[in-house]
């Protein structure tokens, strides 16, 4: 039985290679997936009121705008909503800062292997805390 999963990218500048590879890594661990992707701050807010999310992920460092701002808001707006830094490197130092300021995860981009197991794992804490 396919299980769909509505997923929230905060992103500036081109990331249809990863969409496209995350979407199959869904796929192949039985998902459906709906994806919206947002570049501002403004239409992160508008998404995150217009409908119900499984999980919000974000670019670490996002041209000028760093990500921690996206997860101050996802936070605000529902603490319990998942939210996963996607990087573009294996840095040490900014996973223990994300997960400081109260991200469920932090993944690399080009290692995938775990993704659909963190989101699935996000989602089942977070259903725990609602």
């Amino acid at each position: 039985m396919e299980k769909t999963l509505h997923i929230l990218y905060y992103y500036m500048g081109d990331s249809e290679d990863f969409l496209s590879l995350a979407t199959q890594r869904l796929k192949e661990a039985g998902y459906t997936v709906v994806f919206q992707h947002v570049d501002t701050i403004e239409a992160l807010r508008k998404a995150l009121e217009s409908q119900s999310w499984d999980v919000v992920l974000s670019d670490y460092v996002i041209s000028e705008v760093n990500g921690q701002e996206a997860l101050r808001i996802t936070k605000e707006y529902d603490f319990t909503l998942p939210f996963i830094f996607i990087s573009g490197s294996a840095n040490e130092e900014n996973a223990v800062e994300a997960m400081k300021a109260g991200a469920d995860g932090y993944l690399v981009k080009d290692n995938l292997l775990r993704f659909a197991t963190s989101i699935e794992h996000e989602i089942f804490h977070a259903k725990i805390l609602r």
